[in-house]
């Protein structure tokens, strides 16, 4: 889920491919950000996580094929609707059910909210 997030986020919210976030600092940080956010989510939950678990969803997301996209970045490219509320916006509902910020995720949800049910 968090990495779905991540990935779908970054790159729906950017309009790229995985390879511009990996190379891209400021799409990275974004990135990292949804991860961070989502472990806190998950810790406050009391979702138990290996230690590593940060260190793995950072790995997974430097070792995308460069040309990949989400399929989030595909739906908004080709006017469909968007699964946001189900991986964004959750994010969002669970961090304000538990008192966990999620800046990064309520920012990427509101980019895209506009094309949740498809082309406006």
């Amino acid at each position: 889920f968090i990495l779905f997030c991540a990935g779908s986020g970054v790159t729906a919210g950017a309009r790229c491919r995985l390879g511009s976030v990996q190379t891209t600092p400021a799409l990275w940080s974004v990135y990292e950000a949804l991860v961070d956010e989502g472990l806190a989510v998950a810790k406050a939950k009391g979702i138990p996580l290996p230690e590593t678990t940060r260190q793995r969803l950072l790995e997974v997301g430097r070792g995308f094929p460069v040309e990949a996209r989400t399929s989030t970045a595909h739906d908004l490219e080709d006017g469909k609707s968007l699964e946001i509320d189900w991986t964004l916006g959750a994010l969002v509902r669970e961090g304000a059910g538990l008192d966990v910020p999620t800046p990064t995720a309520t920012a990427l949800y509101g980019i895209l909210a506009p094309w949740k049910d498809g082309t406006p």
